[in-house]
């Protein structure tokens, strides 16, 4: 079940506060994830109305390494907690030469993962452990290579390829068992996607920077949704503020969800105006003569 827990018990008992959970510093709400068994469900379907393992939907752990006593932030690392236990780690590495830069991303499903590498990101390796419809599903992608790498707006090289290996079949399935599931495997597929090599991060970058200004000038030109909604770009920066914050606290940060306009609005009426910035003057109360010059 997702809900959004508020820790303020003030309608119950005025001098109640906000008590956080054990391991919550973040007052703010959030939105969280909670579990039912589904065996207990079976057996009883009262079971929905008890759940456990409440947790955010994502949590951020991070570290920073500075090389020497003295030196700049050199690394950094972040793990992040998704919606179903799935995970993902950055890594990023800044000292290295320009042709020689470190940075990766982690995805991890139990049953598969796939690192994404390059600060410009050019290629995919996926391992996955399927069933004999997952199977099909994967090896289908290198069919639809043409299809899926066609994005509007971005010129290709023609570098881009889709390969799909089967490294291991096993014939008829077996159950395996993971983190509180099972499921059944028959085979051990590799996936390597590509946009090109070193040298196609330039053309990459630039082309990815066309597409996502032409799909923003086509979302505001036909009244539509971007394909990066808003949402999704709020995540995206609020889980890189939560890692700064996560690594520079040492605790778990639960990014904040995206607020309503009516939210927003509030906050920037209450922030205090910037350094040098006057403010704004006030309407004159009805039948008093303003100071401010007319023109």
């Amino acid at each position: 079940m997702l809900h959004r827990p508020t820790w303020d018990l003030s309608w119950v008992s005025p001098d109640a506060g906000e008590p956080l959970p054990a391991g919550v510093h973040d007052p703010r709400p959030g939105i969280w994830v909670s579990f039912a068994p589904v065996e207990e469900v079976a057996r009883d379907p009262r079971a929905l109305a008890h759940f456990t393992q409440h947790r955010p939907v994502c949590e951020v752990q991070a570290l920073e390494v500075a090389r020497g006593e003295h030196g700049a932030v050199d690394t950094a690392i972040a793990a992040t907690l998704h919606p179903g236990g799935a995970t993902a780690t950055y890594t990023h590495i800044f000292t290295h030469p320009e042709q020689a830069e470190y940075q990766q991303t982690m995805l991890d499903w139990g049953f598969a993962h796939a690192v994404v590498s390059g600060w410009i990101a050019i290629q995919l390796h996926l391992e996955a452990w399927a069933d004999p419809a997952g199977t099909a599903l994967l090896r289908n992608l290198r069919d639809r290579a043409d299809e899926l790498l066609e994005v509007p707006g971005f010129r290709r090289s023609g570098q881009e390829r889709i390969a799909v290996q089967a490294v291991r079949v096993d014939g008829r399935p077996e159950l395996w068992h993971g983190s509180a599931e099972a499921r059944p495997v028959s085979h051990h597929i590799r996936l390597h996607a590509t946009l090109g090599h070193t040298a196609a991060k330039e053309h990459v970058y630039r082309q990815s920077v066309r597409a996502g200004i032409a799909d923003l000038a086509a979302a505001v030109r036909t009244d539509r949704e971007p394909l990066v909604t808003t949402n999704e770009a709020w995540e995206s920066l609020a889980t890189a503020v939560a890692a700064r914050q996560a690594a520079q606290s040492g605790q778990r940060v639960s990014p904040p969800t995206l607020p309503s306009l009516a939210q927003a609005s509030s906050t920037a009426a209450r922030a205090p105006p910037e350094p040098g910035q006057a403010h704004e003057p006030a309407e004159p109360a009805p039948g008093r003569p303003s100071s401010q010059p007319q023109g």
